[in-house]
Formats: structure tokens, sequence, C-alpha cells
């Protein structure tokens, strides 16, 4: 399940850890972000341009779109013991940016580790 998640962030292309550091920051139409000083004071930048520092401020963007995920073959019992093989892609849409970067380590393996957990129940 690990090599699914890893290989997930591969395909979507990008993380919240992973953030270009300059001074000029773009934030397009559809996204949110918010910028921390030093790690804490988080400052909401909506669509647009805004300044920043490289060495002290750090940017984290959220896609406000709704996405898709893809879960790959999931090997599951029904109730009767008997082995399927599951495939689903999994919709979601990110109502608050705050939580999506300070409340969750990394929100996309969180949605793909309760996609796979509901499918197999």
């Amino acid at each position: 399940m690990l090599k699914n998640t890893v290989r997930l962030s591969k395909i979507v292309g990008f993380n919240n850890s992973e953030q270009k550091r300059s001074f000029l920051t773009i934030v397009n139409q559809g996204f949110e972000a918010y910028r921390t000083t030093l790690g804490r004071n988080p400052v909401h930048l909506k669509p647009g341009l805004s300044l920043s520092l490289p060495v002290i401020h750090h940017v984290q963007k959220v896609d406000m779109r709704e996405a898709g995920m893809g879960v790959d073959k999931i090997s599951a019992f029904t109730k009767d013991n008997v082995p399927v093989q599951l495939s689903a892609v999994l919709f979601y849409q990110v109502k608050n940016a705050y939580k999506a970067c300070f409340d969750v380590t990394d929100y996309r393996s969180s949605i793909y580790s309760v996609g796979t957990s509901s499918l197999r129940s």
C-alpha cells in the first residue's frame, strides 16, 4: 500500500512539502496558499502575486478544485470469504485549505487511506 501512495504522489506531481522557494509567489486561480514565517504565523494568500523571502517564508499551495485519484487493484474478501479484486476512482475537493495545510501531514495520502479502507469493508 505504501508503494501505491508513493507512486500516487509521483503521478500527481507535487506534495505540500515540496514547494519552490522564490521572491515572487504566484497563486493560480483555483488554488489557495498559506505563507508561514519561520514555521509560525500563517498568512492566507489568495490567487494573484505576493512577495515572500525565501529564507524566512515557506509557502504551501492547495488545489481547491475537484480532483480524482485512482485506486489500484485491492484484494479483499466478501462476507462469505470469496476473494475479490477492487479498483476505484476517488473524487474529492478540499473545502478548508487551512486544515489541509496544518492539521494533517499529507491530505492526499489520508484520502487514499480512507478510500481504500472503505472499499475493503
